[in-house]
């Protein structure tokens, strides 16, 4: 797939999906009063395969800091950009160089909670940068990087509290206008009953989706979440 924008004449299209993860032990706090541990380890886990599996033409990388994940990820036949002892921010960053010297022209990044992501690919476009926020406003839940073999100067990320705005900043410092993506897919992740209580009544059936992980598992093989 070539997005609108993209310049083929100067470089071929290629583009990564990063999705970062953390230990799915430590996943998903905020939803303790209504899942068990082992519950949350779970949706976190299948949330987590149906955001890789989203975007047939966007190659999926897990980019992780701990060898539990980086272990899960490779034996579902993930590539993984592991980065120990690093911190999130510095660990996309690390990734986002290790990306551009594999020839990818385009970097992007998505939260692995996503419950209606669907194809994001559409946010790969030439040389702009683009921004999805979440419903709030306030956090990023998807970003989209060019990162062309002249581009010299790099993208540093800012997730952690009021991280939108922080992005917002970052890409006008490096003079880009971004663009903001208003999209519910993008926009809806699961941090707290409130977020599932909507996801649920937007129809996410997160039973569908677990049932689903426990015959991907039986399975031994990975297979996409709907």
């Amino acid at each position: 797939m070539i997005p609108n924008g993209a310049d083929t004449k100067s470089y071929p299209f290629k583009a990564a999906l990063a999705v970062p993860l953390k230990p799915f032990n430590k996943a998903k706090t905020r939803l303790a009063d209504i899942f068990d541990p082992a519950t949350r380890s779970r949706l976190a886990q299948a949330l987590a395969i149906k955001v890789l599996d989203s975007s047939p033409n966007l190659v999926p990388y897990v980019v992780c800091e701990s060898l539990s994940i980086r272990k899960w990820a490779t034996g579902l036949g993930y590539r993984t950009l592991f980065n120990p002892g690093m911190s999130l921010n510095a660990s996309l960053e690390v990734s986002v160089g290790r990306l551009q010297l594999l020839g990818f022209t385009h970097v992007v990044v998505a939260h692995s909670d996503l419950p209606f992501a669907g194809d994001l690919s559409f946010l790969a476009l030439g040389n702009q940068i683009v921004i999805a926020p979440d419903r709030h406003l306030i956090g990023t839940n998807a970003i989209s990087l060019p990162v062309l073999p002249a581009q010299t100067s790099r993208f540093s990320f800012h997730f952690g509290h009021h991280s939108f705005a922080a992005h917002v900043q970052e890409a006008f410092s490096l003079a880009q206008a971004p663009m903001i993506v208003k999209n519910l897919g993008l926009a809806l992740d699961l941090d707290d009953s409130v977020d599932l209580d909507l996801a649920h009544s937007l129809g996410f059936d997160h039973l569908k989706l677990l049932k689903q992980l426990d015959i991907a598992s039986t399975s031994g093989r990975r297979n996409s979440l709907d």
